[in-house]
This record gives structure tokens, C-alpha cells and sequence, in this order.
């Protein structure tokens, strides 16, 4: 008898243990580790990325980078794992290099929206196929809080050098529980803790939507480009680049958004035989996607395309360029700009002209969080941006309607 009064309380207590335990934390790191462990990760970063960054007190001082640290570590007692990894992000981005991030910021669970910003708002373009009704409509608030505010406090979270990046970069932190938590947005950080999206849709209506968070890897993603029937040529491929010969508008299209093994070689040889074959009245070189990856300088694309008498000349030659265009992307730009007479549409880029780059990692021992920093100061131009010739705005309704902006710009322009 005395055994089986045992045995039912080790069983009742074993019951309690499971429902009162909380809801599994939402975190790519490791959520074991100590507030011991992350005290020696944040003394490593204080000690280590002022040696390996080339100048990491071009903005902020050395004395504030040190007591913004020296604060973490007094609060490690009083935040969980999520929390610290915000704070670290707020602290590397008060550094103001757009290159020095924490590559490795994103979690195992994300609300699961991706948005964009058109000239009429934040709309959703992509989503889970459990929510594909919203595709398209504008997001005004989350949790009854004015989108303007949260995207307002998230922006101190982005390394950036200039508006453009952040209007490029801030949508994704929509999708992070620790950074909704962080700012008030959401109470918790749990799978069960769900978003309420305040939505507009086409016909101008007004509703609401709860969104929970998924597992990065259970994510059926629906995307709003699948609802367009006739898409423009920037619409047509999902891969990294495209190369198209448009019969229709007798121009050529060549659109890469990374520079990590693009241009390649087999689609330089392709572009080459295009600009042999085909007298098209235009040449439309489309990096407004173009993030970056690696570039030496005189590369074997603008080199092909200087040697062509007939389309390196003005009204023959057209650059796209955007928000995202940086890093490698941006020093394409100013390859087109300094070696031919290409003639530049779309919006301003999110790299800067002059700025810091040329990746190497760090990486904090207890933690794993991996920290990019820069080797190197890169001088282009001047400004915060490039400005292209001409700018285009990007409306939803066009982006609906299957209409590429910069490219009908362009073609209305040189007739």
C-alpha cells in the first residue's frame, strides 16, 4: 500500500512538472548556456571586435560601446536569452556600419509575413498558405499599435547608413517574437503567442487577422507574385538571375541580384552572343535586388558591354537600380556609372557610396551568435546614397497589375 501511495505521487507530481512547464522558447541559440557564459561572450565581443573591425569607432565612441556592454551585462540577471540577443542587436547596430550585423539573428519560429513597402504603404506580399487570403492587403497596425511606431522603434535595431536600407531591411523583423516582445508589441515569447494584423484590402475594407508563429522549416509560403497573371520581365524568374531577349519590346534583359557567382560565366557567354545576335534597342542591366557577395573590380561583365560600340551608348544602355542594391551590388553600380554610359533608373540605393565592407566573422564562444564586421573602407562617391537618373516609385496596383515601373520608365523614355 505504501508503495502504490509512492508511485501516485511521484506520478501526480511528474503531471504537474509537465503542464506547468512553459512553452518552449523561440531561439536559434543555445538556450542552456548561463548568464556566467553569456557575461564571457559579451567580454569577448568588447575585447575582439574592436581589434578585428578596421575602424569600429568611426560614430559611436569607445567609452560607449564599452558601458552600452558594461549595461548588458548588470541586466543578465533579469533577461532571458531572447531578450539579450535584442539588446546585442541594438548594440551592434548603434555602431552604424550596415556591414557589421549578427549574421545569425533569426529564429527557429517567426510570424510568418513577409511585407514590403509601395508607395501607398506596408503591404503583405508574402504568407503562410494557412493566411493567403491577406496577399496584397496593406498592414495599419499590429496589436492595435500604429505600424509607423513599431516600424519606428524597429529601425534602431537595423545597422544601416542610410533610410533606404532600413525601408528595405525593417519588414523582416516583423516576423521575430524576441524583437515584438522586445518593444511591447507582444507579451511572451511562445509558439501559442499569436499577432492580430490589421489589414486593408483592395476594396478599401478594414479587418483583422491572427497570425501565430511556425517553424521556419513548416512554413508553407504563399507568395502574392502567384496571383499575377502577366508578369513583367522583373516578375518572370524566381532564380537569383535572368536573361531574357523580350521579341515584344526588342530590348534585353539581364537581371542578377547577387554577386556570389554572378555573373557567371555560362550567362556572360549567353549575354555575349545576345549583343551579337540580336540589334535590340535596348539593354536593361537590372541589379535593384542586388545585395552583394564578391566583386574584384573591372569584372567581365561591364567589360563586355564597354567593348560593344553599339549598346554602350546613351539610350542604349540602361542601369536598375534600388533599396537593396548594396555592398557588391553598389560597386557594380559605380562600375556602370564610371566605365559606360549607361543611363540609370529606379530608386535610391540602400549601400552607400562611401562605406565600410569586406566581410570577415566573429563568432562568441558559448553562445555560437556569429558577428560580421568590416576589414575594409570603400570610397565611391559622395552622399548617402546613389541617386539614380530617374526616379521610380513602385505602386501596388502596378506591382498587382504585372507592371515593372522603372521598366516602362525606361521604355516610354527612349521611344
Amino acid at each position: 500500500m505504501k508503495k502504490k501511495v509512492i508511485l501516485l505521487i511521484i506520478l501526480v507530481m511528474a503531471v504537474l512538472v509537465i503542464l506547468t512547464r512553459p512553452l518552449r522558447s523561440i531561439s536559434i541559440k543555445n538556450e542552456s548556456i548561463s548568464k556566467a557564459q553569456w557575461k564571457e561572450d559579451l567580454e569577448y565581443m568588447r575585447k575582439n571586435l574592436p581589434k578585428k573591425h578596421v575602424n569600429l569607432f568611426f560614430k559611436t565612441t569607445r567609452q560607449e560601446f564599452d558601458n552600452s556592454i558594461l549595461n548588458l551585462e548588470q541586466d543578465l540577471n533579469n533577461i532571458d536569452s531572447q531578450e539579450i540577443q535584442v539588446r546585442l542587436m541594438s548594440i551592434i547596430s548603434s555602431i552604424g556600419d550596415a556591414h557589421t550585423n549578427i549574421v545569425n539573428f533569426d529564429s527557429k519560429y517567426k510570424y510568418p509575413l513577409n511585407a514590403y513597402w509601395f508607395k501607398e504603404g506596408l503591404f503583405v506580399v508574402g504568407i503562410s498558405s494557412k493566411y493567403k487570403d491577406i496577399l496584397g492587403c496593406q498592414i495599419t497596425e499590429i496589436n492595435d499599435i500604429p505600424i509607423g511606431k513599431i516600424i519606428e522603434d524597429i529601425n534602431t535595431l537595423i545597422p544601416h547608413e542610410n533610410e533606404f536600407l532600413l525601408k528595405s531591411e525593417n519588414p523582416s523583423m516583423l516576423q521575430e517574437p524576441k524583437v515584438l516582445r522586445h518593444f511591447g508589441v507582444i507579451n511572451e515569447v511562445s509558439e501559442k503567442q499569436s499577432i492580430v494584423l490589421t489589414l486593408v484590402n483592395q476594396d478599401n475594407m478594414t479587418f483583422k487577422t491572427n497570425i501565430l508563429p511556425e517553424a521556419n522549416s513548416d512554413i508553407k509560403w504563399s507568395y502574392l507574385t502567384d496571383k499575377i497573371k502577366s508578369k513583367s520581365l522583373y516578375l518572370s524568374s524566381n532564380e537569383n538571375s535572368c536573361l531574357k531577349y523580350s521579341e515584344d519590346d526588342n530590348l534585353i534583359y539581364y537581371r542578377f541580384n547577387t554577386t556570389a557567382n554572378h555573373p557567371s560565366t555560362k550567362e556572360l557567354s549567353l549575354l555575349k552572343s545576345m549583343l551579337k545576335e540580336k540589334k535590340a534597342e535596348k539593354l536593361i542591366i537590372d541589379i535593384r535586388d542586388n545585395v552583394g557577395g564578391s566583386y574584384f573590380g573591372n569584372s567581365r561583365l561591364v567589360n563586355i558591354i564597354r567593348n560593344s560600340s553599339y549598346f554602350n551608348n546613351k539610350g542604349k544602355l540602361f542601369v536598375i537600380v534600388g533599396r537593396k542594391t548594396f555592398s557588391s551590388g553598389l560597386l557594380y553600380t559605380y562600375e556602370f556609372k564610371n566605365r559606360t554610359n549607361a543611363i540609370f533608373y529606379g530608386e535610391p540605393t540602400g549601400g552607400k557610396p562611401n562605406n565600410y565592407g569586406a566581410l570577415h566573422y566573429l563568432k562568441l564562444p558559448n553562445s555560437k551568435i556569429s558577428l560580421s564586421y568590416s576589414t575594409k573602407y570603400f570610397q565611391s562617391g559622395s552622399g548617402d546614397a546613389f541617386f539614380p537618373d530617374c526616379l521610380v516609385e513602385y505602386s501596388i496596383k502596378d506591382f498587382l497589375a504585372g507592371i515593372d515601373p522603372a521598366v516602362e520608365k525606361i521604355k516610354s523614355d527612349y521611344k
